[in-house]
């Protein structure tokens, strides 16, 4: 049997770390939202691996923020 994490899992923690790199570029902390996520999604990730997150928000806007991040388990190119 292939045990791999669930995607839906990988989604919402890539979600929640891009929102955090926004937050930390922000005058002040404020509540915001995901207006759109995109996601390439190469291939799973098995269970039994490390997994490594990276988020970095590479633009404010008045109203929007952007943020590029990456989810990978031993190489970030990967």
């Amino acid at each position: 049997a292939w045990n791999a994490v669930h995607s839906g899992l990988l989604m919402i923690l890539l979600d929640s770390l891009c929102g955090i790199s926004i937050i930390q570029k922000l005058a002040a902390p404020s509540a915001i939202a995901t207006l759109d996520l995109r996601v390439d999604y190469l291939r799973a990730v098995p269970a039994d691996q490390d997994l490594y997150v990276t988020a970095n928000c590479y633009k404010i806007g008045r109203n929007v923020g952007f943020s590029r991040g990456a989810i990978y388990t031993t190489d970030p190119k990967d």
